[in-house]
């Protein structure tokens, strides 16, 4: 049965990535499905007793606060009712269950390393057909930087889940690097670097490897801006930093009362963001919009869990798949909620005694 789940978990990110684009299947059927397959992996833990205590009843407190504060989001002078809020806490939880069975069933290395590989070479084969490195159309109405982005959090989950080895997370890092530069997005290009960087300062001992590798990566960049036809028609050279983003989170900010601060606010009433059809790119800004601060507040609580009590090298890469999450909007919730909860599970130390729950009793 474990195995079924994790076939279903599996297949059903497949099902995220490409229903779109092949099946012309609607945003809000794919959600419903995740909700069910979630339901299903969380049925099978908690009948199995695979679940700790503090999971089920954060899971429990977090649907609690998503179904109280979540259906109302300040619009203007008045309150809205909205299916949004309670709808993305139920997509949060699912995606945490989801993750937990592939981690249950000890599926993190073919996981990760499978759809990073499935999704570059769908990639690749795309561009190429179109001829179009940016492969407009890939994800329909989706940026092309959420290419680089998925493969960024794929990487990140084959570094955690392939941590004993050096070659495998070597290559697949170099490739995200490869594709995010070619891919001309700031934010990832940063993040790829980042997360390359941090792979070799921990696993090279040999200082003049480590020399020899920063080298490497030096002339990758020296090169890519020397090349003037590519270089000149990047947001690096256009733009620099500059960006609407900064401007819109001060605009969020600056539109909260009292009333949007606990419950929410519509984001098409927030100046600039309305420009952008009410897409803020941040994750964070998002989700404080449908859920208010006691949503937020809970979340935060559990990264900080996860950041403190986790190895030092993971926890770099899990601030750093945060750090990305901070300039587009695909995470709580996403379908990439996955990859992050499975990044994290893969490396908690569960060594010690835990508490489990099992239907009425603890052991």
């Amino acid at each position: 049965m474990i195995i079924f789940l994790a076939l279903l978990v599996t297949f059903d990110v497949i099902f995220n990535y490409f229903s779109l684009r092949f099946l012309d299947a609607s945003a809000s059927t794919i959600d419903l499905v995740d909700i069910v397959v979630g339901a299903c992996c969380f049925a099978y833990l908690l009948f199995a007793e695979k679940l700790l205590k503090v999971e089920v009843f954060g899971a429990l407190f977090f649907l609690i606060i998503a179904f109280s504060f979540g259906p109302f989001l300040q619009s203007e002078s008045s309150f809205i009712f909205s299916f949004g809020g309670p709808f993305s806490g139920l997509l949060i939880v699912s995606y945490y269950f989801m993750a937990k069975i592939i981690n249950y069933a000890r599926w993190e290395r073919f996981f990760s390393l499978f759809l990073y590989i499935a999704f570059l070479v769908s990639y690749i084969w795309y561009a190429f057909s179109v001829k179009d490195v940016f492969a407009i159309g890939f994800f329909n109405d989706k940026a092309y930087n959420f290419i680089s982005i998925v493969l960024i959090f794929l990487s990140a989950a084959v570094v955690l889940s392939w941590e004993d080895r050096f070659w495998i997370p070597f290559l697949v890092l170099l490739s995200t690097l490869f594709i995010s530069l070619l891919l001309y997005t700031r934010a990832s290009v940063a993040i790829s670097t980042a997360l390359f960087t941090w792979f070799l300062l921990w696993r090279l001992k040999d200082l003049k490897v480590l020399i020899f590798a920063c080298f490497l990566i030096g002339l990758l960049f020296i090169g890519f801006i020397y090349m003037p036809d590519v270089y000149e028609s990047t947001k690096f050279s256009s733009n620099g930093l500059d960006s609407p983003r900064w401007n819109m989170w001060q605009n969020y900010f600056i539109a909260q009362n009292w009333e949007s601060f606990l419950f929410g606010v519509d984001l098409t009433t927030i100046e600039l963001i309305k420009d952008f059809n009410g897409n803020p790119h941040n994750t964070f800004i998002r989700l404080h919009s449908v859920l208010g601060f006691f949503g937020i507040a809970f979340l935060f609580s559990y990264l900080s869990f996860a950041l403190i009590k986790l190895p030092f090298f993971a926890s770099g890469i899990l601030a750093l798949m945060l750090l990305r999450a901070t300039t587009d909007i695909f995470l709580f919730p996403g379908v990439l909620d996955i990859v992050f909860h499975l990044a994290f599970l893969t490396s908690l130390n569960h060594n010690r005694p835990q508490k489990r729950f099992n239907l009425g009793f603890i052991e």
